[in-house]
Parts: structure tokens; C-alpha cells; sequence
């Protein structure tokens, strides 16, 4: 099945500040990373390194902090603070990447499926050397297409590898999980539903799905 799920990293912001804005409370505390994100902990929490606050959760709940009210629940976070959110949805070969700082949205980068790949914003300085290299590794690796050949969509990569150059999180390294910690389980509060999105971006309607799962 692959990674099905999306998280939001903030820096110059409490765990408090991040749970308010997001209007999610603590349940338990969780025991295991691996469960962030899935069935056994669907949003969740923690801590990673010495200056990011996270939050987890399964397939595209973020996308509510991110786009589901207005103003977005993210623009409440501190002004100082700056925060990431990222989607990757392999299922679907969907991922998402997006920096907020002062509440508004400084840059993002969306990648589809297939050959689209869309960026805008103040990009990072990291960002062209990441789709030239992306670029050409898909150049080479469509010019050795056929139907006996499993293809590697390396757009993909390019919105989650621009992400990690700030936050240094990784999805698919053990090396990022293994340096979580302060986990806890959360669910919403006041009233905060996280099943669908109410206000979808226009890139979310053509996956022809207005819930989260």
C-alpha cells in the first residue's frame, strides 16, 4: 500500500500553541511512531528534534488545517513561527508540500501524477536544483519505458525532498522516526470535524474524492 498520509512540522510555536491552532487536544500518549498516521493513532503528535512540533495524521486530514476554513486554522499559529505541511498519498501518487509563515502561505509544490508538477510562491533556494536533478533522472527513466518495466515517477519526490531541506524529516527514513518523541494521540475539539474537506483547492477536485479517505 505504501505511505498514505500527511503532517504538519512547526517551528517558533509550543506543542500547545500548534494543538490550539489546530483545534485538536491530547488523549493518551502513544508509545510507538510507527502508529502515527495510521488506523491505531489517525491524528497524532510529536516532537522531533530540538525546534519542530508535528502533528501526523492518516491519509489528508492535514489538508483541513491547511484549506478547510477561513481563514485557514494554520494562519492562527504565532506570527513568528514557520510551519510546513506536506501530503504523500502513494496510493494515488499524490504529494504536497507547502510553507506558511506569518500567516500566509509563502510557497507550494504539487505533484499530481504523471508528468505535472506545480510550483509557486518564494520557493527555497534548494527547489531548482531538486527538479533539474528530478527532471533528469525522469528523462532517462521514460526513455527506457516498456510494458515489461516497473516506472519510477521521480516527480514525486520533488515537493517531499524540498520539505525535508527545511525540516529535515524524512518519511521514508528509519533515521526520521527513530528521533521522534514526546508522542501522543490526538482528536478534535470544539467542534473541529476531520473527515472531509469543506473547502477543497481546486487540484483536490479532480481527485474526484471530497472525503479524506
Amino acid at each position: 500500500m505504501g505511505f498514505n498520509f500527511s503532517w504538519i512540522f512547526v517551528e517558533g510555536a509550543t506543542r500547545q500553541d500548534l494543538w490550539a491552532a489546530l483545534d485538536l487536544a491530547p488523549v493518551q500518549k502513544m508509545e510507538d511512531a510507527a502508529d502515527l498516521g495510521t488506523s491505531h493513532a489517525e491524528i497524532g503528535a510529536a516532537k522531533f528534534g530540538e525546534k519542530w512540533q508535528a502533528v501526523f495524521t492518516i491519509y489528508a486530514l492535514t489538508l483541513d488545517a491547511a484549506f478547510a476554513t477561513n481563514p485557514p486554522r494554520i494562519a492562527r499559529l504565532p506570527s513568528k513561527s514557520r510551519c510546513v505541511v506536506c501530503l504523500v498519498l502513494e496510493h494515488a501518487m499524490i504529494s504536497y508540500a507547502a510553507l506558511w509563515q506569518a500567516g500566509r502561505r509563502v510557497w507550494e509544490i504539487r505533484h499530481n501524477g504523471g508528468q505535472h508538477l506545480d510550483a509557486s510562491g518564494d520557493l527555497p533556494s534548494a527547489y531548482p536544483g531538486i527538479r533539474a536533478r528530478a527532471d533528469m533522472q525522469q528523462l532517462a527513466e521514460d526513455k527506457l519505458r516498456s510494458p515489461m518495466r516497473m516506472h519510477t515517477d521521480y516527480l514525486f519526490d520533488v515537493p517531499l525532498d524540498t520539505a525535508t531541506t527545511i525540516t529535515g524529516f524524512r518519511h521514508s527514513s528509519g533515521n526520521s522516526w527513530d528521533i521522534l518523541s514526546d508522542l501522543h494521540v490526538l482528536q478534535p475539539v470544539d467542534g473541529a470535524e476531520f473527515d472531509r474537506l469543506y473547502n477543497p483547492p481546486y487540484w483536490w477536485q479532480k481527485t474526484n474524492s471530497m472525503t479524506y479517505r
